[in-house]
């Protein structure tokens, strides 16, 4: 009885934790009742909520507007100049 508990209370965790509940945003094409003081907002009207973009309807509902894509910009180039003079580095004598 003892090994019985013990199998089916790590096998209940081992459910518990290997599920992929990852939050997830908002449906494309999922209609969404408006929230509390967006009311007044009209038809076509954009807005932001929960970091999404919206887009308020004739309905009194909002689907998901088209998200901005993020591209990362290019790293900066760095010019070297050779008509310089690099940098001299100290170096102790050899004794």
């Amino acid at each position: 009885m003892r090994r019985l508990t013990f199998m089916a209370f790590f096998g209940l965790l081992s459910l518990a934790t290997s599920g992929s509940a990852h939050a997830q945003g908002p449906c494309p094409g999922q209609p969404y009742q408006v929230p509390a003081g967006y009311e007044a907002y009209g038809p076509g009207a954009p807005i932001n909520y929960g970091g999404y973009n919206y887009v308020i309807q004739r309905d009194g509902t909002m689907l998901v507007a088209a998200q901005p894509t993020f591209t990362p910009a290019p790293p900066p180039v760095q010019y070297v100049a050779f008509d310089q003079p690099q940098p001299q580095y100290f170096q102790p004598d050899a004794q």
